[in-house]
């Protein structure tokens, strides 16, 4: 078995790596999990080649024919043997708008997001409430929203009237969405591995809550953070940048496993300070000053 998991970790790590230096989009790893499986079967190719004379021969052949076919698939290397054809027959997107409307009455606003895996994105402003679409080949967004007091919660989920227990292979599912820049607003975003790109400088921001799997995240905050506003962010493998304004301090509390930070210095005079807290492992995290 010394021999499997060797090879599965010299893999990850090459993976994984790609990802961090971009030769490909953390989304990739996402697909690669689809073939998951292959798990099994080299574990139990393990142990019956175990007591075989050179089965390590069969066993580094098979990983490197299993490799090559799931590189050529997934990373569209040509017409693999037939393949990428089926594959990509399933990158048509269906376009769904996004909608909630402006009213009287409303304070602020409590938006959580709940999308699983996916590609997420925040930007530009709305005279409405929220508005943005999704672009997916199999789930459609579902908005819920309940008025309590005066701050109108709103949950954004996409849904498919197929249930699967695993993210099928190459399903996608894409969000864009903007927010009312005169009402504050708190943001909690649920995914699975993803690319999550939100740019919340135009925002009155109370707080941010980010827990996703395996992602590349980028966030940009904007001078109109409440001071005292409080960032979570729980993550998998990551790769995390995050730009602050010149006149925000930022203190981190971090719980960091085999994973770097990097923080600007606090700046004497900043009329404002937030407070990020950080649970990852494998993570890089980059900090700088707009």
């Amino acid at each position: 078995m010394k021999f499997f998991w060797s090879l599965l970790l010299l893999t990850l790590g090459v993976i994984f790596l790609g990802a961090e230096l971009n030769f490909w989009g953390y989304d990739k790893i996402r697909e690669l999990w689809q073939f998951w499986p292959l798990i099994f079967i080299f574990a139990g190719l393990e142990i019956i080649t175990k007591k075989i004379k050179y089965g390590w021969i069969i066993m580094l052949l098979t990983f490197f024919i299993s490799g090559t076919f799931v590189y050529g698939v997934v990373f569209d290397v040509g017409n693999f043997i037939g393949l990428n054809l089926s594959y990509s027959q399933r990158e048509n997107l269906t376009r769904d708008d996004i909608l909630v409307k402006n009213r009287s009455g409303i304070g602020e606003q409590e938006v959580k997001i709940e999308v699983g895996a996916s590609n997420l994105k925040v930007f530009d402003v709305t005279e409405e409430l929220i508005s943005g679409h999704s672009e997916s080949n199999f789930a459609a967004p579902k908005i819920e929203s309940s008025l309590e007091g005066d701050i109108l919660k709103t949950k954004i989920s996409m849904d498919s009237d197929k249930k699967y227990w695993f993210s099928p292979l190459n399903f996608k599912k894409n969000l864009s969405l903007s927010f009312n820049r005169i009402l504050p607003l708190k943001l909690d975003i649920h995914t699975g591995a993803s690319n999550i790109d939100i740019d919340l400088s135009q925002y009155i921001l109370r707080g941010l809550d980010i827990e996703t799997g395996a992602s590349s995240i980028n966030v940009i905050i904007g001078e109109k953070i409440e001071n005292k506003s409080r960032i979570w962010l729980k993550s998998g493998v990551s790769s995390v940048k995050m730009k602050i304004p010149e006149n925000v301090n930022i203190i981190v509390d971090h719980n960091l496993a085999l994973s770097n930070i990097n923080i600007p210095q606090n700046l004497e005079g900043n009329e404002k300070t937030i407070y990020l807290k950080v649970e990852s492992a494998l993570t890089s995290i980059e900090i700088t000053r707009n």
